[in-house]
Formats: structure tokens, sequence, C-alpha cells
């Protein structure tokens, strides 16, 4: 490479040819070329290859910092890296004096470090994952000191509104997007500016730049001014650009032009020549080699009053194509965003609850990640349908992530049984949402400890009823579950019953009617004719049959539709289906009608072949018959209103929906809400909205990524309706509900354990609404932390009741780190929520508190003995309450059981009057291990595990 003074004395001769060109630039240009490689994840070669680049590529980058430092300011080498995945390989492969040399480059402002983990589809997202994107680079960023001042997405034409907010409170204060051109129209439409803030729903800001050139986004800086071809190239490029820029009143005197080498390009020091000569030649227009940050630092402090704002969505163009294409994974990716937060969630109750419950924190962000990796913004390879190698790992990361949700969560429900006291066998039914709830749950009759049972009731522990369940064909038993704790549980006794099952009831014809809905169904389809709301007295289909209708290539729809089997009883009217199907082997659908709650579920499966050279397309209709229809759906962390929230530029014509979508009338004070569990694309006429809600399934060819779009797919719909205004909290916890029902679990008898017997509930709403996003424990270990969302345009004043005691609640970034202290009760935290707004909190409860149960016998307390493990002697303390007709004596016994519930020794049994009690404890004659100690008084009873440790 040439030398600085070699450099110098290059550009005096280019002058003394070329001259100067002051007079072409009306004021002191100061043009910011941001070099970076453009991370695609495995789309230029294998996975490996890929990694392995980039981890050459930052050896380089390290060494060009280096060698260039004593360069003039603007001139000296420096960098950008994208994302920060590629850095999990870097840090650890290289040795650690390597990546502490990265890492000081990085503290100097030599080298930006993004805050996104990847360049991600970002509207494919849940919630949770949006947040976990930010996790790893804040992680670094602690971790070396170093700061992460900007977030970077390029390619993918599209960002999700919640976004502005969820950056703004990680104290990533810009964000930079390279808007794709291919298949979008935006540039043709955009009113946006290159430079703005970007209002959140809940009012917080972010600073946005958007690309300049309407084809080359990310890569403008290499293709469009050709910033590392020649320096004549790049001079008469840049002149352009900024007489351009001068001519359209662009009101800056700085622009930021992205200048990636590539898609997984490698650097390239030519810049630093051309940045160099061009230097030399101009004094009013300077080129300088920068960090994202150093252009928008510069910006904000010199022009932020006259920055303007901007509010609303930015749908992606792309994910018609990607989604669609990729089916399969796109449904396994849907189902892990809602199986890791439960998981999750009810995994941090376990472990609350037991310590020995074997947590694991880095478990969930790998799959996180890993679902990441699949929502990654490209569809695998440059030819995405030869690439068998790329879509190799794709359907891994994608498997591993659903599997760790799936896993964990039947581990943690596995382990909050065990621990679950019990003298009968009983029905655990749980719930992993925060808001109690009363809906129909389901039994496996084929679960082991009920296959010898052929009929039984059930008895609700909490309250006494008698429950009979319906029997299903599918050998389901359905029951309506009342007042199900949040995040919590309610037992139900298993009540055998001598006679024989009742003969089961078959519907009557293709019509299924509760106290809510009527309904007929298409009998050459099988889809839906009419469902009229008998409570808001009107028909909510348009009763054209196209309602739940599977249609292939847009008109092409099931043929000799057959009814495989249905039933009519008290809790559900269920039928189920079949039929001839183009573009499948075979069609399934079960129709479910609730009788207690205003709910219709549709189940649809189908085994789709492999298409041909043509693209073929699968949809899902549903024609609503309310006038004046308006459209609004949910987005990541976010809801908006078809036409009316979309950025300049972005109305695409198909939206990505989250799990709920409204669709009400502006003639008629009434609404409908449709959620989607495996379906996430909703298409629409260019600019129209006639009540239609089309899901775009399917979208592949030969030539396509039709691999993760061929064999059995399921696809998950239900609706619901009422008369007012449409309620989005109401369309929360509907869909919330749909998304994570209800999980039953037979418990076996004689079962010692420490939770309560009749039900428990962690944590739950009991006044005002907020959506949980997580409840994990915190990345330090200190604490738990739950993430809430108010998804309303309302104030919510939301208070939470726990279990435990609180011993401390912090307000908390999303990363996590410390905002301010919150005040408390002993039990419940209150907080205001405003419209749309994320709150991160970080609680700590007392492990030793007693578990609250809404009972007659709430103070009646057994407190964990201390110390614990002990040897040989330990104390235990317990509080005996009034009787409950006032009774100032009771017999009260304290006994203490080995692992198999033998006695090992009676402390307490006598009388005891209201008041609090500590007895010693001397395990001198125990082994190591487990015991219990039972406090009973009546049938009030209170178990708890202590560990004897010699």
């Amino acid at each position: 490479m040439f030398s600085h003074s070699k450099l110098y004395m290059v550009s005096l001769l280019l002058c003394c040819l070329y001259g100067t060109s002051q007079a072409q630039f009306d004021r002191n240009w100061k043009v910011y070329l941001v070099p970076f490689s453009h991370t695609d994840v495995g789309y230029t070669d294998s996975v490996p290859v890929v990694i392995e680049q980039h981890n050459r590529y930052l050896d380089t980058v390290i060494t060009w910092v280096n060698r260039t430092s004593a360069n003039a300011e603007g001139e000296q080498y420096k960098w950008n890296i994208e994302i920060s995945w590629p850095l999990e390989s870097y840090i650890q492969t290289r040795p650690q004096s390597r990546v502490d040399s990265l890492f000081d480059l990085i503290r100097q402002n030599r080298i930006a470090l993004g805050a996104f983990h990847f360049s991600l589809q970002t509207d494919l997202c849940g919630n949770e994952e949006l947040v976990r994107s930010l996790y790893y680079s804040h992680a670094l960023s602690k971790k070396y000191n170093v700061p992460v001042t900007t977030g970077q997405i390029d390619d993918t034409p599209g960002f999700t509104w919640g976004l502005s907010e969820l950056l703004a409170k990680s104290g990533i204060k810009y964000f930079s997007v390279g808007v794709n051109s291919f298949l979008a129209n935006f540039f043709t439409t955009t009113s946006l500016p290159y430079l703005f803030y970007w209002k959140s729903q809940n009012g917080s800001r972010t600073l946005v730049w958007r690309n300049i050139d309407k084809q080359w986004a990310y890569l403008e800086g290499s293709v469009t001014q050709q910033v590392y071809a020649s320096y004549s190239n790049m001079k008469n490029k840049i002149t352009q650009l900024l007489q351009q820029l001068q001519t359209q009143g662009y009101p800056y005197d700085a622009v930021f032009i992205n200048c990636a080498t590539g898609d997984n390009g490698a650097p390239n020091l030519s810049i630093v020549q051309n940045v160099h000569q061009w230097n030399q030649e101009f004094s009013n227009a300077k080129l300088r080699i920068a960090t994202t940050t150093d252009f928008f630092e510069y910006v904000e402090n010199k022009y932020a009053s006259q920055i303007p704002e901007y509010t609303g969505d930015g749908p992606n163009w792309w994910t018609w194509l990607f989604s669609p294409s990729a089916t399969g994974g796109a449904n396994v990716s849907r189902e892990a965003q809602m199986l890791l937060p439960q998981a999750e969630a009810m995994s941090s109750i376990a472990k609350a609850t037991d310590a020995s419950y074997p947590y694991s924190m880095s478990d969930f962000q790998k799959a996180y990640v890993n679902n990441m990796l699949f929502e990654d913004h490209n569809l695998g390879a440059v030819n995405s349908a030869g690439n068998q190698d790329y879509w190799n790992y794709k359907m891994q990361w994608i498997n591993a992530a659903h599997s760790t949700g799936k896993n964990n969560l039947s581990a943690a429900v596995q382990r909050l049984s065990e621990n679950i006291p019990t003298a009968d066998l009983r029905i655990a039914v749980f719930n992993s949402l925060l808001w109690k709830r009363n809906e129909t749950a389901f039994i496996s009759r084929n679960d082991a400890l009920l296959k010898g049972i052929l009929n039984f009731q059930l008895v609700d522990l909490s309250t006494g009823e008698t429950i009979v369940p319906q029997f299903l064909s599918d050998t389901s038993a359905a029951f309506f579950a009342k007042d199900i704790p949040g995040l919590g549980y309610k037992i139900y006794k298993v009540q055998p019953v001598q006679t024989p099952i009742p003969d089961r009831v078959p519907l009557t014809g293709l019509h299924l009617e509760s106290d809510a809905y009527s309904i007929n169904i298409n009998s050459g389809s099988g889809d839906i004719l009419n469902i009229y709301d008998k409570l808001a007295n009107r028909e909510i289909t348009k009763q054209d049959g196209v309602f739940n209708r599977y249609l292939f290539n847009g008109n092409m729809f099931p043929q000799n539709m057959r009814i495989i089997s249905s039933d009519s009883g008290q809790v559900v009217q269920r039928i189920e289906i079949a039929a001839d199907a183009a573009g499948s082997n075979s069609y399934h659908s079960i129709i479910l009608l609730h009788n207690a709650t205003k709910r219709i579920d549709f189940f649809n499966s189908y085994d789709k072949i492999t298409p041909g050279a043509s693209s073929e397309s699968v949809d899902f209709k549903f024609g609503f018959g309310l006038p004046g229809p308006l459209f609004s759906y949910e987005i990541p962390f976010g809801s908006m209103r078809l036409f009316t929230d979309e950025l300049s530029g972005f109305r695409t014509g198909h939206y990505t929906v989250g799990r709920w979508m409204n669709i009400s009338s502006s003639a008629e004070n009434v609404y409908a809400t449709l959620a989607t569990r495996n379906a996430n694309i909703s298409a629409y006429p260019s600019g129209t909205f006639d009540g239609t809600v089309r899901m775009f399934i399917q979208y592949s060819s030969a030539s396509s990524a039709y691999r993760a779009g061929i064999g059995n797919m399921q696809m998950d719909f239900s609706v619901t309706s009422a008369t007012g205004t449409a309620d989005k909290t109401a369309a929360v916890k509907f869909s919330q509900n749909f998304n994570m029902p209800l999980i039953t679990k037979a418990i076996p008898a004689d079962q010692k354990g420490t939770l309560p017997e009749k039900e428990y509930s962690f944590a739950s709403l009991s006044s005002g609404f907020c959506q949980l996003s997580t409840l994990k424990m915190a990345e330090d270990g200190r604490g738990m932390i739950l993430r809430v969302f108010n998804p309303d345009d309302l104030v919510q004043n939301a208070t939470l009741n726990f279990a435990n005691r609180i011993v401390s609640a912090e307000e908390s970034t999303p990363l996590e780190e410390f905002i301010s202290t919150l005040g408390t009760g002993e039990h419940a935290l209150s907080m205001v929520m405003q419209p749309h707004e994320i709150r991160t909190l970080r609680i700590q409860i007392d492990p030793a508190a007693d578990i609250r149960v809404e009972s007659k016998a709430q103070t009646f307390v057994l407190e964990q003995n201390f110390p614990n493990p002990f040897n040989p002697e330990t104390k235990i303390k317990f509080h005996v309450p009034a009787g409950l007709h006032g009774e100032q004596r009771q017999q009260v016994k304290l006994a203490v059981y080995d692992l198999l519930g033998r006695l090992i020794k009676t402390l307490v049994n006598d009388e005891r009057t209201a008041g609090s009690y500590e007895v010693a404890f001397n395990a001198a004659q125990c082994a190591s291990g487990v015991y219990f100690y039972e406090l009973r008084a009546g049938d009030i009873s209170r178990i708890r595990k202590m560990i004897v440790l010699r």
C-alpha cells in the first residue's frame, strides 16, 4: 500500500492536473463513509465458511486500523461490525490478546459494534425476540466496557414500529437502515426524509438514517459512489451526489453513505487512498471514513431541533416471500415464539419455588438465537433451492429452538406438579399467563394415570364444585375450568364413577350451536357458510361460504367433504372433516365451538406436495360481513391500523400480523377478532379492505425455498365477536388464551410437596391490564425480570400480586440495567402503564416467605427452616392463627418425614394458642438427604423441604 507521504505527493499532482472544485458546493460538506461487511448468514457460502470469513475480516480490520492510526483525521481506516453474530465465533477461536485488541479499538471508536445480533425481518419476530436480539451486544458492552449506540439493519425493506421504543429504552439512540429496493416500491412512493426522529406509539424517539440510493441500499458506497474503485470514478460519483442533494434542498451539511463491501464482503483498504486524495483536492467538502456513531453524534449535536419527527410502522416488503416460501419453518418459528416465553416463565416459577430446579439461562438465550437465525433476513442462498446445506442448518436451528421451548415447558410443569401434595389422584390445570382464566380445558385420557379409569368426574378442591366432563371422540375429556389463577395452577380431584361413560352424541347435520353462535358448514368444501352472533343479533360473515376456506392458486378449494367424527355436549360442539384438496395429498379440518365462552376454533391440516416449476400458493380466507370494514392488527410491541399507521412508502398490500386482527365496522358498533397461531401474512387488494382477511400461507416453486414448505402443515385460527368499539386488550387476551392454552397434568396420589394443594398463583393481575412479555431469572442472578407491555391506547393502572413477599423492586431498561427503585406493598406491585409502554421490572422475592393462598387459612404460616442445609440442628418457625370461628386454641401437629413419607420425628402435637412459635430439630440420627416437615391443623396443611448435609 502507499505510505501517507506518498499519498500526499500523488494528491498534489492530481490537484495540479484537475484543479479544485470549490465552487461546486454551497456549503462545507461532511461526507461520512461507513465501511462494513453486510453479514448474510450463509447466503454466499456454507455457514462454516461464512463464519471463518468474518473471523479473517476482523483480523484484517484490526491490522489496518492500527496501520493507519497516524493518518489525518477522517483518513484513518475505520470499521463497523454491522451485527454481533460473527463475534461469537471470533471470541471463541482467537487468542485473548487478539480479542482484547479488537475491543480496545471499539473503545477508541475506531471500530463500532452494532446493537443487533442479526439483520432480522423484524416484523416476523415475537416481542421477546426483539429484546433478545440486543442482549449479546449488550453483554459484550458490559464485559469489555465498550459503547453500543447504534442499531444497524440492512437489506430488508422494512422495520417494525415497536423498535423505536425498544431501542430508545435500551440506550440505543441511533438506527441506520439500508432499505433494499428489490421487490419493493418504497423509493418511488416515499416522502420520508433521509434523516428523521422515529416516534414510537409510546412517544419515545430514535434518530434514524435511511439510505439515499434507490437501488443499492447498503451497497451505495461501493456500487453507486465507487468508494473502492478508482479515485476519478469516486470523485465524479460523490460530486454528483452532493450536487443532487443541494438541488433537492437537503438541509444539512453532513451525509451518511453505507459502504458495505458486499454480502459477506472482505474489507477493502482502497477507501483510505481515495479519501485522502479527495480531501487534498477539496477544502469545502470533506470525506470521513467513519463509524455510524460519528455521523449520528454530529448531526444530533448540530441539528437536533431541526430534524423532523415521523411516527408509524414500516411493513416489510419481503415477508410475503420469506414466510410463505418457507412455510413449515415459519410455522415452527411462530410456535417457538410462544413456547419460549411460556417455558421460561414456568421454569422461573419452578426455580423460585424449588431451588434445586435446573433452570438454564444459557439454554433459553441460545434458543432465542436459534430462532433469530431462522428469521435472519435472507432466504438462505443466492440459489435458495440448490443450497441444501444451508436449509439443513436453517431447519436445525429452528427445530432446536422449538425443542428447547417444548422440553423446558414440560420439565417445569413436571417439577411444579411433583411439589404439589396430594391425597388421591388429581388433575392440575396450569396457566402461563398473567390473568385469571375461564375457558375449556382438555384432559388426555391416554395418560398412564387415567388409563384404568373408564369414567370420572372432577371436584374443584377450591370450591368443592363437582364437574362432569364431556368425553370426546378423539379420546380427550373436556371441561370448563373456572378461575385458573395467573402464572399458577388449580387442582381438581379425579373422582371415579362406576357407571359407563354416556354415549357420545354426534352433531345433527352440519350445524353447530351454542348460546352465543349459530354456525352452518358448507357441505361441499367444509368451510363455513355463515356465523350468526346471537348476542349481537347479526351475521358476522359474508354468507358466501368463504370463511376458513383453503384455497390453492387462488381459485381451487376442497371438494368431496366427509365427516370423520362429531360431538355435541355441554362443553363443546366439535366436528372433524376431511376433503380432497388441490396441491395437497390430504386435507383435514376440526371446528370447535365452545359453549361457555364466545369462541370458535379452526384447526386445519394439510399434506402439501412438492411444488412444480411455476409458483403455487395456498391461502386461508375469512370473509367478515361487517359494513364499512376497518382493519387493525398486532405487530411486535404494538398494533396498527391498516392504511393509516404506515410510514410513507410502506403501503405494501401485505402485512405481517402478530397474533390478532380486529375487524370492526365504521357503520355499526360491532367488531370481530381473528386470532392466528401459525400463519402471519395477510394480503389485501391495494388501497382497499372489503372485510375479507386473506391469510397468505404458502407461495413457492421448485426453484424457491420449498423444502421448508412441503409435508404436513398446520394452520390454526380462532374467532370471536362483540358489540362496542374494537378492544385491543380483549384481543390480546383472546389471542394469548388461544396461543397458550391451559396445560393439564395428572398428578399421582399420596405425593408430598411444598406448594399449596388446592391452587396457587406466583403472580397475577388484580387490577388494570398489561401483557407479559417475559418472566425470567435475571442475567446477573439478582432476582427475576418481569417485562410487561400495555397494548392499549389508554393508561392502565395495573397491580400485580405475588405469592411471596416482595423484598425489592426496580425499574430497569429492557437490557436489565437499573433505572430506579419502585415502591411496593408486601405482596403487591402497582404501576401506571402509559399507552403502548414497555416496562422491565427487576423483582426480588423472599424465598422463605409463606406462599399465600386465597383461602380462610392464609395467615397459617410455616417458614423455611434455618439454617438450610444444616448439620445437625436447625430451627423451624411457624404461626398459628385464630380458628375459623375465632377459637384461640387449636390442635397443631408438626412432624418430619423422609422422602418415602415415613415419620422421622414428631416435633409438636398439642393445642396451641394463636401466635408464633419456634422449635428445634436435631438430625444427628439422620443420613444426608432431603426431608419434609409438615404443619397440620384440622384440614389445613403446610409442607416444606429441608436438607441434611453431612
